[in-house]
């Protein structure tokens, strides 16, 4: 028996298949390659703030912390400061990341695969364990939507298996290297760093050691030394979250320490969901565990595998589960099983090389992996997220206000905080309630420009019964009027109208008046599907057909100016043209409304109204 080393025609042939399956991974993220998480972009504009000098925040109003993923969102902030588009890092960090277990799985096969020098088989068939656990990893659905999903998954779990692929040698190894539990510490840390509840796998992992190893002065502190650089981590965010934003958790994490019934039921069904993924090596895990155990060979490695694997579902199931696609919460869960099958895959070859001819284990093999492939291609998880694109319609919407205001610098308050607040790049208002309050009075207080209600294509009711008591006041609809626009997206959906709610009135997006005079843009104007506006040469325009009519919301002051004005234009893309002219006349003036048809024979494109104030009442002024 002689250890697998880096010159053996094994680990040269272990080393290509492992080339294989990052192929392989690459090649199944593709179908996903258009998903990105609204959360992911949420974390997209904490780092481009950051980078911005803005701090870690999410607007400049309220400071909370509405991120749970700290250590994702420096390294974004620090690559694309180099120059890189922040949707391509995180969708390159997230191959790089998932590939990297790949070639974790690749270290242990080393360490742990020994083949007898009177061995029968061939080299090709002794890397079939290494097959069967990457196989599963790459082949998981969760696993290539979340190589594009934009978020910290990918780094998670890459250190999580990194640093159990550098421990479990040493749990069975009385020297204990001291430079590799520093890293073992280090990759802890950055586990711990990279999510909230990271740090609950360093005390899994601490406690596995002190139970596994003796409990004499020297295996008791290496423990310690495991713990250290993680525990440093997590009291340093600590504080830094006291001083930073006056709390002990994230914000998002509040909703998570609210367990109920409810929560525990919806919990557990993701979890069941999240298991049922993994069918049939859920249950050939189990029960390679059950082997090991009986037959006392490799026991120790799947012990420290699998504890970490059942206490994360627990808590999964604590928690609540996840409301994003395809199990996010699974990639740990999942890569910990990779990397169990392989261990039992070594643990059942050499019984099966004395019983099993090489093309039946082959064929064993193929007929575990067909009933998961068939999972994984109708899971309806994997279907959400492979049809999820209203994260791009966001970013149609976004780009379009970020084009149209970008000089008056609304405060857009939106339902969907990640696609509409990271492509409009304006000041923002989250009414999840995750990165500012959502409560009525605050929203009173910030008094928003514009109001998106539900998905990013916008809706004239409410979908959060926050905001669904708020537009059932008074005083909403005294300032507030809808805006329909049409929507032309150059990312390959489908065009759309979308609504949003603008303050017409005492803010930035309404009439403004100059000393001279007043001038009502033509949106104001676009509160109907069919006189939706129009982006045109980076502003909103409305066609007004032969013998239409439309109205714009005026004051009381603004309607006694008309009644007296005698300059008064319309605003169109082929130049100006007088109201109550040849093609365009008043239909209707009242204390509150303007409304002007189109009496001529084309089409009207109209920019804005403009009002000249009479000569007595500018001197007035």
């Amino acid at each position: 028996m002689k250890l697998i080393n880096k010159d053996s025609q094994m680990t040269k042939v272990a080393f290509i298949w492992s080339l294989c399956s990052t192929a392989i991974l690459w090649l199944h993220s593709q179908l996903y390659s258009q998903f990105i998480s609204d959360k992911a972009l949420i974390s997209l504009r904490y780092a481009e703030r950051f980078l911005n000098g803005q701090g870690l925040s999410w607007n400049d109003s309220a400071s909370i912390e509405g991120y749970s993923n700290l250590l994702w969102i420096l390294l974004t902030a620090g690559i694309t400061k180099l120059g890189f588009n922040s949707l391509e890092v995180v969708h390159g960090l997230g191959f790089i990341f998932n590939a990297s277990v790949i070639f974790a799985l690749f270290y242990i096969f080393n360490h742990f695969y020994k083949v007898s020098q009177n061995s029968q088989q061939g080299t090709l068939h002794s890397v079939l364990p290494l097959v069967i656990g990457q196989l599963f990893w790459v082949c998981s659905g969760s696993i290539a939507v979340w190589t594009m999903g934009g978020l910290e998954q990918p780094l998670f779990t890459a250190s999580l298996i990194w640093a159990l692929a550098l421990l479990i040698p040493a749990l069975k190894n009385n020297h204990i290297g001291r430079s590799r539990l520093v890293l073992v510490s280090l990759l802890l840390t950055i586990t711990a760093l990279t999510r909230v509840d990271g740090p609950l796998f360093t005390l899994i992992i601490c406690t596995v050691w002190w139970w596994q190893k003796p409990k004499d002065l020297k295996h008791v502190g290496a423990g310690f030394v495991i713990a250290l650089l993680p525990t440093i981590a997590f009291i340093s965010q600590t504080l830094f979250r006291l001083s930073y934003y006056g709390d002990i958790l994230p914000h998002t994490s509040h909703s998570h320490t609210d367990i109920s019934s409810a929560s525990l039921i919806t919990g557990l069904k993701y979890t069941i969901g999240m298991l049922s993924a993994a069918r049939p090596f859920f249950e050939i895990t189990l029960l390679g565990l059950a082997f090991a155990i009986y037959k006392k060979r490799n026991h120790y490695a799947l012990g420290a595998l699998l504890i970490p694997a059942f206490l994360w579902t627990a808590y999964i199931a604590i928690i609540g589960g996840d409301a994003a696609p395809a199990f996010r919460y699974g990639l740990p869960l999942f890569g910990l099983i990779a990397f169990a099958l392989l261990i039992i895959a070594i643990n059942a070859d050499s019984i099966l090389e004395r019983t099993t001819p090489a093309w039946l284990q082959w064929c064993l093999v193929a007929f575990c992996f067909i009933p998961f492939l068939a999972t994984q291609i109708q899971d309806p998880e994997n279907k959400e997220a492979f049809y999820e694109k209203w994260e791009l319609d966001g970013e149609a919407v976004g780009k379009t206000l970020k084009t149209v205001f970008a000089e008056q610098q609304p405060l857009y308050a939106m339902a969907t905080p990640g696609a509409l607040a990271y492509w409009s790049e304006l000041p923002a208002l989250d009414l999840s309630g995750l990165n500012t309050p959502n409560d009525i009075d605050y929203l009173n207080q910030e008094s928003p420009d514009i109001y998106s209600f539900c998905s990013p294509a916008g809706n004239l009711t409410p979908c959060k019964q926050n905001t669904k008591a708020l537009i059932k006041t008074a005083s909403f609809h005294e300032n507030y009027i809808p805006l329909y626009i049409q929507i032309e997206p150059d990312n390959g959906r489908p065009p759309f109208i979308n609504i949003q709610w603008i303050k017409w009135q005492d803010g930035v997006l309404g009439a403004l008046e100059l000393e001279s005079s007043i001038t009502i843009p033509a949106y104001l104007g676009a509160t109907s599907k069919e006189l939706a506006a129009q982006l045109q040469e980076q502003k909103l325009v409305v066609n007004l057909k032969q013998g239409e009519k439309f109205g714009v919301p005026i004051n009381l002051n603004t309607a006694q100016l008309i009644s007296q004005a005698t300059n008064m234009r319309v605003k169109t893309t082929q130049g100006e043209l007088t109201i109550n002219g040849p093609e365009v006349m008043i239909s209707k003036l009242t204390n509150n409304q303007l409304v002007l048809q189109n009496r001529g024979s084309q089409t009207i494109t109209i920019e804005s109204i403009i009002i000249v104030k009479p000569s007595r009442q500018v001197a007035v002024r």
